[in-house]
């Protein structure tokens, strides 16, 4: 979807579709989109802990708002969620920049 955005966007901008890019902005909009899901994924489970209260049935990622009953489930107390948020965002900014842009643009 943000690669048809940016696609709609140029087309608007410049007054001319530009042909044949498309499938280009498409794909890495695709990309850095399951690049930035996969990198928040594996840095909150890894980086990001998480407590489980029996008892209430939920799940906390602070561990000053548990309960003594809560169990720790997964994760390190490393980052919390908005952090690990600013650097998969930071990781994907700059592999699209650096990797994507010459894959999907030469």
């Amino acid at each position: 979807a943000i690669g048809l955005v940016w696609w709609l966007t140029d087309a608007y901008l410049s007054g001319v579709a530009p042909r044949g890019a498309a499938p280009a902005y498409v794909s890495f909009g695709a990309a850095c989109g399951l690049l930035g899901s996969t990198l928040d994924s594996i840095l909150g489970a890894t980086c990001q802990s998480s407590y489980f209260d029996e008892k209430d049935g939920l799940v906390y990622s602070d561990p000053e708002e548990i309960s003594d009953d809560a169990k720790h489930i997964c994760g390190m107390n490393l980052l919390t969620n908005v952090q690990v948020n600013v650097v998969s965002i930071a990781l994907t900014c700059f592999v699209a920049g650096i990797f994507f842009c010459q894959v999907f643009f030469p």
